[in-house]
């Protein structure tokens, strides 16, 4: 690992977690599912940058390919979570 890497993630890191977090809240209303969305988003991202040419090679920038990666997760949240109707 390369500290320009590490460099990159944590100035990331620090830039949009919380960002990610209140998207994610707005589609789950749950603030631990939201953590576990946006932390792995995160974890994607390293992974990413983590490969050879990383982000590099394919010209995203780090900040689009998390926030990507959330709005992917949230997605997808809300189309497996099914719908309750209350009757009265």
């Amino acid at each position: 690992m390369t500290t320009d890497k590490k460099a990159i993630f944590d100035d990331e890191y620090r830039r949009y977690y919380e960002k990610c977090l209140l998207f994610a809240r707005s589609y789950t209303h749950d603030l631990s599912l939201s953590e576990d969305i946006v932390v792995e988003s995160m974890i994607v991202l390293w992974r990413r940058l983590q490969e050879p040419g990383g982000l590099e090679g394919s010209g995203e920038k780090p900040v689009y390919y998390a926030s990507s990666t959330c709005l992917y997760q949230c997605a997808s949240f809300v189309y497996a979570t099914p719908f309750i109707f209350v009757e009265e």
